[in-house]
């Protein structure tokens, strides 16, 4: 392949590949469109209802809602909504096609036939639901234990903290199954390991003046920012770069599109890193002051450590007694010295000893370095940033000075030698060195060979993205790092380099830079915690972070703190944690395919149980291997509102509300900084119950069975029995808000009840984190201000933030991080990535090598171990995955009838020339074809069938194919999941090393025209296995017409 040129120059050629292709499928307009009607009454009762919508699982779009007689007949775009920009895409307008929806589960159900078999829904009442999930359980619990329980979830809609938190205590297991994994989990988790939670996340709406948008198609769908705020954004900015192998939407307006191989994007960055260091475009005041390059490596030292805060640390308490264990190569005074303190990290300053140079330490504990004495700016030290915006706020200076002003000077590169206690001499170096050295080789040419891009084209973009104008005091903005890395097996390093390009440019926690997740006084997180009798373990470090409410926390007991196990201790009999050890740390996933194979095999331990709940096997891992093993669980169930091949092979099914039919506070999860909430516009029907009432019932259905830990009720013990969402929220309200005094601890809480806040926002529209949270959010770099270190949640507010006397504290600056600073050496990474993972498996990781980004392809992937010259002439194509579609989210909205007449089929994208070659042409369908190469691949790995769509917007030699395809309109219990669902071709054993994630972008293939010949019962239009349904291809199929919305049917059910 020649290599790609693409600049905005050269679009011309692509323009009318931008047309919709109205041949894939029969994709025209009529049968749901056209039955679109809308009876008027003569006299109308007509309501307004200020929402924000769930039509997918991302953004949080604020809408209107229009409700006549009863019924919600319009959804549109709310102007109040700044984080979305009063935009109202066309999945959240067609989301109210699915709370009316004729074919919605509406009661409780029990399968009555055998699994694999059609299931025989039988309705029951939610008593029984619940006696029958309440002693599957524990039969389960009582014969295996707890940890043969578990719970799943995909991504979050309205409210999905059972499967992430609230089923492991209940169950007392370690193992959840959630998409996180795939999707934001490996940019949070590098955020976390590295500065604070959600680093990548990235502070769109203040306009940057460059704007990278790395993968994805944000304008369709994306977590943080989407839709309008990206086409507003993209063209305000003075250069909009593009890094995506294909061309989206959004991407044709680039003035540069780095269109690289599906799966080099570490390569990529690792480029990008060498070329800022060769033109020295490190933002040097930052990297020195307030990251740890400058810290010394003893890298032929036995690891050395004690415990240190993290995000999850319980940090009123002495870290001798608390924190995360963690041992690393960094020095620190304790190798120096006998009683040296272990939170005193080591650098050269050249100006110490009159110039000779000599150790300077920074003081994790105090938060300085040695001689400085930090205090946080005043607001007149400060800059304004867009004043007179929604996006207006603070821009402290930098304290580099203070480096100058204390006589330090940093050795950024040299070698040095120390004496450690034990009387052994070492060379040192900085971290930075490190750095340096890693990406040395990477250059322009190195890059080119792997990605298939043009080495100027590389460099231009970097150049155009890092280099500021001349007295601009902060970046040009950060990296818009969107969902694909997180879907290649090699995830964990990409992010990490991606990271160290944001951090080294000055990027971080800047305006429109890259700022972790939005701090606000209100959040639905925050009011689900102390909704549940949570173990007392999770209550005493709640209570230590300051985050139990001042009227709760004489209930909790006080007892003595003496060495509390860290995360990953209590965690570590995780599935998968030998082999993933932090994932047990982080607690969040367990290793899909570690499951999977626990289920079937009871290796290492058995699992024989689950809950569901908003979640999808389909989206990691491979799904046939999935179907194999959740159908073999003793007790499966499913909350849902429709049938879907999860669905049906439960043995309960509960029905679950639509986003119109409940209260919820919604705020942004990116750094959009939103606050609003999702309003009840109609009662939910029939059985229906909103998710937190389902879990509250199935706590209860534990507690009924003798099991102590389903007790369910406010953290104070004087809830009702009910405590329902609603008296929930009412709850925290009363606990929180500034008016009863708790101003200090919980800034910008004003509201007294819960109904105060919703008056507030149906009046006054959406609120402003910034405005509500001026220290906390409004003010930029707030690692010079203390207030980094703190959790997202209104309940983790200000403990750091003064002293017991009410006086600032100086002790708390920098990142929530071990060292207290941003890690380009990560203690933790060091620590569970690598020294754990090498306890397991000795030799399995070169620690130097590892512990700075480095680019090695997944097994699975184009250069990766199993590729052979054979496999590359038999699967010449590289495939990748995961595109967004308008109509679509991930599985969801295949049975809404104004999504599927415009989608109606999965699409096969290809490029002209290679349709050609292939004898195929536009509307073709083709099968799709990988080399499985593990043991479980070759049993489970199988071809699937997707209708070809001609397209320029990707290069010769890639393929994309659409996932997560099911069809609806076939019959149980598959419904047809098998035949073209892009997520049955992965290995399961091709994954991110460190973390587990399943590698699904840059898989070698092989495409074939489908024909006659070559499909079961001579059908080239998937048919159903079990009674050979046709699938709809076509707008015209009447089948539409019978999705269409039944006002009547609420009512009857």
């Amino acid at each position: 392949m020649g290599k790609l040129t693409m600049t905005r120059r050269t679009f011309a050629k692509l323009s009318a590949a931008t047309a919709a292709a109205a041949t894939v499928g029969a994709a025209s307009y009529g049968t749901a469109l056209a039955e679109n009607k809308v009876s008027q009454a003569e006299a109308s009762e007509i309501k307004r209802i200020r929402s924000c919508c769930r039509g997918c699982g991302k953004m949080e779009c604020g809408v209107w809602v229009t409700v006549q007689n009863g019924r919600v007949i319009k959804t549109e775009g709310d102007q109040s909504s700044s984080q979305s920009s009063g935009n109202h895409c066309s999945k959240g307008q067609a989301s109210l096609q699915a709370c009316y929806h004729p074919q919605r589960i509406y009661h409780p159900l029990k399968r009555t036939n055998p699994k694999g078999e059609d299931p025989g829904w039988m309705r029951i009442s939610w008593d029984e639901a619940m006696e029958s999930i309440g002693k599957g359980f524990n039969e389960v619990i009582k014969k295996y234990g707890g940890q043969a329980c578990f719970g799943m979830c995909g991504t979050s809609r309205q409210w999905v903290y059972g499967p992430y938190a609230f089923y492991k205590w209940l169950f007392d297991s370690p193992n959840s199954r959630v998409a996180s994994s795939i999707c934001k989990g490996p940019r949070r988790l590098m955020g976390w390991l590295s500065s604070v939670d959600g680093a990548p996340w990235f502070a769109l709406r203040d306009g940057p003046r460059v704007y990278v948008q790395w993968g994805t198609s944000p304008e369709n769908s994306n977590y943080d920012d989407s839709c309008r705020n990206i086409v507003d954004k993209m063209t305000e900015a003075d250069v909009h770069i593009c890094i995506d192998p294909r061309l989206s939407g959004s991407g044709k307006e680039a003035d540069y599109w780095l269109n690289l191989e599906p799966g080099t994007d570490c390569a990529l960055a690792l480029c990008w890193q060498h070329i800022i260091i060769e033109h020295d475009l490190v933002d040097w005041e930052f990297v020195k002051r307030w990251t740890n390059s400058p810290i010394l490596v003893v890298d032929d030292m036995e690891p050395t450590g004690g415990r240190y805060h993290t995000l999850s640390t319980n940090v009123q308490v002495m870290p001798d007694l608390t924190g995360e264990k963690l041992k690393t190569r960094l020095l620190k005074e304790s190798d120096l010295k006998e009683g040296g303190s272990c939170r005193r990290f080591m650098a050269w300053n050249k100006n110490a000893n009159d110039g000779q140079g000599g150790l300077v330490y920074w003081d994790t504990d105090e938060t300085q370095w040695e001689g400085c004495h930090h205090t946080a700016p005043t607001r007149e030290q400060m800059d304004v940033v867009y004043e007179g915006t929604s996006q207006e706020g603070y821009l402290p200076p930098l304290s580099y000075n203070e480096l100058t002003d204390a006589g330090i000077d940093f050795d950024m590169t040299g070698s040095h030698q120390v004496t450690l206690a034990d009387g052994s001499v070492h060379t040192v170096r900085p971290v930075w060195s490190y750095l340096v050295e890693s990406v040395k080789d990477c250059t322009v040419d190195w890059c080119s060979k792997i990605t298939k891009l043009d080495p100027k084209l590389i460099e231009d973009a970097c150049l155009a993205w890092a280099t500021r104008p001349e007295g601009q005091k902060y970046g040009n903005g950060g990296i818009h790092l969107n969902l694909s890395p997180d879907q290649e097996g090699a995830c964990t390093q990409t992010v990490r380099a991606v990271l160290n390009l944001t951090y080294t440019t000055g990027n971080f926690d800047g305006p429109a830079g890259n700022r972790g997740l939005s701090r606000t006084p209100v959040d639905e997180q925050s009011t689900a915690a102390p909704g549940t009798n949570m173990p007392q373990a999770v209550k005493h470090v709640l209570s230590g972070l300051g985050a139990l409410p001042p009227m709760y926390e004489g209930t909790v007991p006080k007892y003595e703190i003496t060495n509390l196990p860290d995360q990953y201790d209590v965690y570590s009999n995780m599935v998968g944690a030998d082999k993933y050890p932090v994932t047990a740390l982080y607690n969040e996933w367990c290793d899909v395919t570690s499951m999977y194979e626990a289920i079937l095999t009871g290796d290492p331990y058995p699992i024989r149980a689950g809950i569901n709940e908003a979640g999808s096997f389909m989206n990691e891992g491979n799904a046939n291997l999935a179907w194999d093993a959740l159908q073999s669980l003793d007790m499966w169930v499913d909350l849902n509102m429709f049938h879907h091949p999860s669905t049906e092979m439960a043995d309960i099914v509960l029905p679950v509300a639509h986003w119109l039919e409940i209260n919820n506070i919604r705020v942004s999860q990116g750094a959009s900084g939103g606050i609003g909430m999702t309003c009840r516009a109609v009662e939910p029907p029939a059985d229906v119950k909103f998710d937190y009432d389902v879990n509250r019932l199935i706590f209860e259905s534990f507690e009924k069975q003798g099991n102590p830990n389903g007790t369910w009720t406010n953290i104070k013990g004087d809830a009702p029995g009910a405590y329902d969402s609603d008296e929930r929220m009412e709850d925290w309200f009363r606990a929180h808000n500034e008016i009863d005094g708790f101003g200090d601890r919980y800034p910008g809480c004003k509201w007294q009840h819960m109904q105060e806040y919703v008056d507030d926002f149906q009046e006054h529209g959406w609120f402003n984190a910034k405005v509500l949270e001026p220290n906390r959010w409004g003010t930029y770099r707030r690692f010079e201000t203390g207030w980094m270190r703190m959790g997202k949640d209104a309940c983790t507010a200000s403990p750091w933030s003064k002293n017991e006397d009410g006086t600032p504290t100086d002790k708390n600056f920098g990142c929530p991080t071990p060292s207290g600073l941003v890690e380009i050496w990560s203690i933790m990474f060091e620590t569970y990535c690598l020294d754990k993972a090498n306890e397991f498996q000795p030799g399995k990781f070169d620690v130097m090598k590892e512990i700075m980004p480095n680019y090695e392809p997944c097994v699975s992937a184009p250069g990766g171990e199993w590729e052979t010259e054979q496999s590359k002439q038999d699967y010449p194509i590289i495939l990748t995955t995961g595109r967004r579609i308008p109509v679509y989210f991930h599985s969801e909205h295949r049975q809404l009838p104004w999504c599927r007449e415009l989608w109606p089929v999965p699409r096969l994208e290809l490029n002209p020339a290679d349709a050609e070659k292939l004898g195929l042409k536009q509307g073709d369908w083709a099968w799709i074809e990988v080399e499985p190469h593990s043991d479980l691949g070759k049993q489970y790995c199988t071809k699937i069938r997707q209708c070809v769509d001609l397209y320029e917007g990707i290069a010769e030699g890639w393929a994309n194919a659409e996932h997560a395809w099911w069809f609806p309109e076939l019959p149980a219990p598959t419904h047809g999941f098998k035949l073209s669902n892009a997520e049955c071709l992965w290995d399961p054993m091709a994954a991110d090393k460190f973390i587990s994630s399943t590698h699904m972008r840059g898989v070698r293939c092989k495409i074939y025209k489908a024909t006659p010949e070559n499909c079961p019962d001579g059908k080239v239009i998937p048919c159903a296995t079990e009674d050979g349904t046709e699938i709809i291809h076509d707008s015209s199929d009447p089948r539409l017409k019978e999705w269409m919305p039944d006002y009547e049917i609420r009512k009857e059910a």
